[in-house]
């Protein structure tokens, strides 16, 4: 039998059935949390903890994070199993997603389930009527009550009459010093765009059909000359329209609520559809991009995206990134990447 190597993501397990001993490398090990609770080791009878936000392995001198690093060969018996595990959530885990499409702001509030104590919250505006990308913001560990109820209000979609209330609705937890993301201002509106509240977050994009704010960087921008393409979305926001002369502009592209992906594209110089900018995050493409993409100017859907809310709970879980997926499960501490070596003895 000869040497293998294993390389990957998330927990790791080996049983021994080669008939002898093996020897196992731990070559490098990244580990991730915002928490301080530890993952296993195990070696056959023999267990160690895995300690969160580490990058620990053979040949790594320096290695990151202040934990007392572990051996990294082991001698495996036949029979006998090798694991790196991330440790699992001990509080209740959980989401809700509230969005509007309407043309009046919602207002509501929020019941904070059983046993739930923290959460953490993502909110985005609309995106203005052939106007601004709406922006976003995000706050982690909001303290919160079991059975009391939250405040909240989702933005309107910008209205195409009149003038003043072209501009894409607020969205705001508890209120507008917690976590508060502005809608975009819409053409002829008069509004100036407001900055976020939160832990993170950015600006929606400037002008006709900019692309919604991102995680941690702003929406892409309207170009600044005709047959130009648009600008990219920053920190995972959503992309700018480009603009012809012959054709107008399109729209900006929306943002996700799962958490920072990707930024998006801008459009492209020419004709519809490329015109209009690509969502950031998981958001979607333009026109009328959800979350928070600006409304085309010419051409295409003039209206803005939804405004939208998303709210996590649970150990191991905040924005930007971190277990902020669609799950109802979450880890206090996640392998980000491993690589060992297995060698038969």
């Amino acid at each position: 039998m000869t040497a293998i190597v294993h390389a990957g993501t998330g927990n790791f397990s080996y049983s021994n059935s080669t008939g002898g001993n093996v020897r196992i490398i731990v070559m490098s090990c990244k580990t991730e949390s915002n928490t301080t609770q530890t993952g296993l080791i195990t070696a056959g009878a023999a267990t160690y903890p895995l300690y969160p936000n580490i990058i620990w392995g053979k040949g790594i001198l320096v290695p990151t994070g202040n934990a007392v690093l572990q051996p990294v060969e082991y001698v495996l018996a036949n029979g006998t199993t090798f694991s790196l595990a991330g440790a699992t959530t001990g509080n209740p885990t959980g989401q809700e997603l509230i969005d509007n499409g309407n043309t009046t702001d919602l207002s509501g509030n929020w019941t904070v389930p059983t046993s739930v104590t923290s959460v953490c919250v993502v909110c985005v505006g609309a995106g203005g009527y052939k106007g601004y990308g709406g922006s976003l913001a995000w706050k982690n560990h909001i303290p919160v009550t079991p059975g009391t109820t939250v405040p909240y209000q989702i933005g309107k979609k910008g209205n195409s009459s009149p003038d003043s209330a072209r501009s894409g609705g607020d969205t705001w937890f508890v209120d507008q010093e917690t976590v508060f993301a502005p809608g975009g201002p819409g053409s002829q509106s008069g509004h100036v765009q407001q900055a976020f509240v939160g832990d993170g977050g950015g600006n929606g994009g400037g002008s006709s059909g900019g692309g919604a704010g991102g995680y941690t960087g702003d929406g892409g921008d309207y170009p600044s000359s005709s047959n130009q393409p648009g600008g990219w979305g920053q920190g995972g926001g959503g992309g700018g329209t480009s603009a012809s002369s012959s054709y107008g502009s399109g729209g900006g592209g929306g943002v996700g609520l799962y958490g920072q992906g990707d930024n998006g594209q801008g459009g492209e110089p020419g004709n519809f559809p490329g015109l209009h900018g690509h969502g950031g995050s998981g958001g979607q493409d333009a026109p009328s991009a959800n979350y928070g993409g600006g409304g085309a100017d010419g051409g295409g859907d003039s209206w803005g995206g939804y405004a939208g809310m998303r709210i996590i709970w649970g150990d191991g879980r905040a924005f930007p990134k971190y277990n902020t997926q669609d799950d109802q499960t979450g880890t206090d501490t996640v392998i980000n990447s491993y690589n060992i070596l297995v060698i038969p003895e």
